[in-house]
């Protein structure tokens, strides 16, 4: 008898381990199809009603005049990176579209600026000196996934400006720092190169998913400039240590987004994996370039810009790269040398009839206007891909009485650049593997 219910509790118990195998893989091949299917994150502008940063205080026009400084300075700031070799650069945070996602176990939530120049993350951590004004601020002693860096990983010696204290990777960049590509601003950033789980998102199935052992800035003292908005940076660029290139292997390389208009109280969308594989007819495809230093930047290859009926060629600066215009999340304004500017400004001009009111700063070319203005049709003329834009990618409204056309000049030496603006209102896929963006025209406050 004693031997029967032995034997029954054994097939029972083997039973039970069996089926609880079962569920455990079964779970576990739900979760690797999650995130294969791929997942979602929200957008919004920092200086949004709905951003954490959003300063009731400041009046509309003050807010974006802070903004196209801004974008001016980080364009100057990138193509900075772009045309030199090297480390990865300890960029400022100067961005425009914001993501909220977790650090540690259990996750604390913060909230970062989503930047596809840069390819290393960080955050403010507890302690921190002159991070006040930050919160929730993120606590490496409460996360049980929480480890340091060594100064013997390989991957910390490919971080700009790392040094070591005792075996602790750690990081610095400030505004004289001797490391080539150092980017400044005028604030300072210390901390310690970091590894923790990262949770993002969420799935179709409404289900948030966690990544382990992401390599990441956890700075403890921050010095700020004017120009700079304070929260924390996601990376995704395709160095190394982007969290895009840590995750890669779980989202085949594939991410889009689709941008709400700058001061939209609604969010707009970013996706990974199979979410961000665009489809239909109406999608439009060219080729993707890297930069010369590939951990900064994305660059497509612009052949001519069409304002009305004239089409005017776009010439190539000098670079080894085929790629001859970045596209970018971070600036608000786009960017094209002073003579071609100048010859797409003559033909914009001429089909706005309204009387011109010169700035003496970017952006230059404004019209006085009380109301939203009938804005010429441009197309941008990529490689395989024609981009369709609309008023509110091309111009904007400064004060209450003049419209400016939003695209400025750089030297011929530098990078043009697409910006955001340019941008809003059109879902943008980027499959890094297949080298390749995407474009499709949409309404991405309903994304």
């Amino acid at each position: 008898m004693a031997v029967t219910m032995t034997c029954r509790t054994l097939f029972s118990l083997s039973l039970s381990t069996l089926l609880l195998a079962a569920a455990s893989l079964s779970a576990s091949f739900l979760v690797e199809a999650d995130i294969a299917a791929g997942f979602t994150v929200e957008l919004f502008h920092r200086d949004s009603p709905n951003s954490p940063f959003f300063n009731a205080t400041e009046s509309h026009f003050s807010r974006l005049t802070n903004l196209l400084d801004d974008s001016g300075r980080r364009v100057r700031q990138t193509n900075r990176s772009l045309l030199s070799t090297a480390q990865t650069s300890v960029a400022s945070a100067v961005g425009s579209y914001l993501m909220k996602l977790g650090i540690g176990t259990p996750p604390v939530e913060i909230v970062a600026l989503v930047d596809t120049a840069n390819d290393f993350s960080w955050t403010p951590c507890k302690p921190c000196q002159g991070c006040d004004q930050m919160d929730p601020i993120f606590q490496p002693r409460a996360s049980s996934t929480y480890r340091q860096v060594s100064c013997q990983d390989s991957r910390c010696e490919t971080i700009g400006g790392y040094y070591c204290i005792a075996d602790a990777c750690t990081f610095q960049r400030d505004s004289h720092s001797p490391l080539k590509g150092a980017i400044a601003t005028g604030s300072i950033i210390q901390g310690t190169v970091s590894m923790d789980t990262f949770t993002l998102g969420s799935t179709r199935g409404g289900q948030s998913l966690s990544f382990p052992n992401i390599v990441f800035g956890c700075f403890g003292s921050y010095v700020p400039s004017p120009d700079e908005t304070g929260p924390g940076m996601v990376a995704l660029g395709v160095g190394q240590n982007s969290l895009l290139s840590q995750i890669q292997d779980s989202i085949g390389g594939k991410f889009s987004y689709c941008l709400v208009p700058v001061f939209s109280k609604e969010s707009g969308k970013m996706s990974f994996g199979g979410n961000a594989v665009l489809s239909g007819p109406d999608v439009v495809t060219t080729p993707l370039f890297l930069g010369s230093d590939p951990s900064i930047s994305y660059l497509l290859n612009l052949e001519a810009i069409s304002i009305g009926d004239v089409r005017l060629p776009f010439h190539t600066p000098p670079s080894s790269s085929p790629g001859n215009i970045v596209i970018d999340t971070g600036a608000t304004m786009s960017y094209l040398p002073y003579e071609y500017l100048s010859r797409v400004e003559e033909e914009v001009d001429k089909l706005v009839y309204l009387r011109r009111e010169n700035e003496d700063s970017p952006p230059h070319m404004c019209y006085k206007s009380f109301s939203d203005i009938d804005a010429p049709p441009i197309t941008l003329h990529f490689t395989g891909a024609d981009v369709k834009l609309s008023g509110e990618n091309t111009f904007i409204r400064i004060d209450y009485t003049a419209v400016c056309f939003a695209f400025a000049g750089i030297d011929d030496n530098s990078y043009p650049f697409l910006g955001n603006l340019a941008q809003i209102n059109h879902l943008v896929a980027y499959d890094i593997p297949g080298r390749t963006v995407s474009f499709k025209k949409a309404d991405c406050t309903n994304y």
